[in-house]
């Protein structure tokens, strides 16, 4: 009742705000918004999280170097008072505060910007001296970094002064060790960098950075192409093809090339490369591809094959799906799909079966269920080391078919969480008592032997009072 009443409060004050505001000049809404802005730091932090302040906007400001030496004095603060603070950092494993730094920042003009970024970026550094944190957060002032220095209309050699300044990071600061990601420089460069003399500059450096930095490898193929040199393009990425992000990279290439035929061979060139590392046990490296809207490599594949009507490449790909991937229900029925075309789903059926791991209960379970199969997913349900959510899945799902076998199963959960004596779980075995319930009142119609089975179960757990009290509306 009280929530109800709640609630329409607030909407009426909602509504009457809304229009008032809606009413009101709009010099008098903004002298509003920056007082509460001035007067209450949780309001000016929401409100920057949810404008964007226009590039001229920013332009446009004066330098402020009182202000600059204010907000100085806030973030060196922060990080000095931060060992005090750490318990709750380890909490939530971020600074939250930085945001908000970040988000203050944005307003200034973009050169003063770039002092109060560095200077976060140096303050922060220094903590690391003596204490553990993730740096990612720091890691995003070399991005706006770059981003701030392309306001300011500077000339190919001015920004190579910010080109120094932010790849010297890599050099003179610890952060890199701590979470900070080096495709935050990379984008803040990239921000900054707009003409031939720019990546003419930056490849040079990025070609001594990869002697020790792998990254920097990708930074120099990468501006290979935005100088249309393909033949060292070609030359870089070929000789280091690791990731699926780096074979999805170059088949792109070919592909915006018209070359159809070497866009294929690349994306089939990462499946050889799969099957050659799972045969040497070796793990898949590491790859940010499954971010891309494009999706994963495989996924190309079967989206090529598919489209072009070849079931046999499709299939072949699917079921590399199920060994590189994971296997799912959905892809077992694509599968099946695709078999049935080719006349020989039985025999797919028992690899793609072989294909899946053992202790795989869920999938195997989903197949079964999928298949009505009830007898295989009765068996697999009475293994010991079936997981809980599976048997009480398919105890569910069986039950209209054959609810001797789901009471059976809904014995066995009851027991399992009795015996784990506390009422966390005494309301789970009740639970699954209530499905005992509902199959011998409204399936079998044996409303007796319901009855028979809970007062066995409260004869014999008389002196439990949470269980019984748990059970005592069954």
């Amino acid at each position: 009742m009280y929530e109800a009443k709640d609630q329409a409060k607030q909407e009426n004050t909602g509504s009457a705000l809304g229009h008032t505001l809606t009413e009101m000049e709009h010099s008098r809404l903004v002298e509003l918004l920056l007082r509460l802005c001035q007067q209450n730091d949780t309001f000016r932090r929401t409100l920057l999280e949810n404008i964007i302040i226009p590039a001229q906007v920013v332009q446009q400001q004066p330098i402020n170097p009182t202000e600059v030496r204010r907000l100085k004095s806030e973030i060196s603060y922060y990080f000095n008072r931060l060992p005090q603070t750490l318990s709750e950092y380890y909490e939530n494993d971020e600074l939250d505060d930085i945001d908000d730094f970040f988000d203050q920042i944005g307003t200034f003009n973009p050169q003063d910007q770039l002092d109060l970024l560095m200077h976060l970026v140096e303050v922060g550094n220094k903590v690391l001296d003596e204490y553990e944190i993730n740096t990612a957060q720091l890691g995003r002032a070399l991005n706006y970094y770059g981003q701030a220095a392309s306001l300011l209309s500077l000339s190919s050699k001015e920004k190579q002064d910010h080109f120094d300044r932010m790849l010297k990071t890599l050099v003179d600061l610890e952060i890199w060790d701590n979470g900070t990601e080096m495709e935050d420089l990379k984008a803040g460069l990239d921000a900054l960098a707009s003409t031939t003399e720019d990546y003419t500059f930056l490849l040079k450096k990025f070609k001594k950075l990869a002697e020790e930095y792998s990254d920097a490898t990708d930074w120099v193929a990468d501006y290979y192409l935005k100088l249309d040199d393909d033949g060292n393009y070609l030359a870089v990425r070929q000789a280091n093809l690791k990731t699926e992000a780096h074979y999805l990279e170059l088949a792109d290439y070919w592909r915006d090339k018209g070359e159809g035929a070497k866009y294929l061979e690349t994306l089939e060139s990462w499946l050889v490369r799969l099957d050659e590392n799972k045969a040497q046990h070796q793990s898949v490296p590491f790859s940010s591809a499954s971010l891309r809207p494009s999706g994963t490599i495989l996924e190309r594949l079967a989206g090529y094959y598919r489209e072009h009507g070849d079931d046999e490449n499709l299939l072949r790909v699917l079921l590399a799906q199920v060994v590189h991937q994971r296997p799912t229900l959905e892809l077992y029925r694509q599968v099946e799909e695709i078999a049935q075309r080719l006349q020989r789903w039985q025999t797919v059926r028992e690899q793609f079966l072989g294909l899946i791991n053992s202790y795989n209960y869920k999938i195997l379970a989903e197949i079964y269920l999928y298949e009505k199969d009830w007898q295989a997913a009765i068996d697999l349900a009475r293994q010991k080391s079936v997981q809980e959510d599976v048997k009480n899945l398919i105890a569910d799902t069986v039950k209209q078919h054959r609810p001797e076998a789901a009471i059976e199963l809904y014995l066995n959960l009851v027991d399992v969480n009795i015996e784990r004596a506390n009422r966390k779980y005494y309301q789970v075995a009740a639970q699954y008592a209530a499905r005992i319930k509902e199959v011998y009142l409204q399936i079998l119609k044996e409303p007796a032997s319901w009855q028979r089975y809970v007062s066995k179960i409260r004869a014999a757990n008389s002196r439990r009072p949470a269980l019984m009290d748990e059970f005592k509306t069954l």
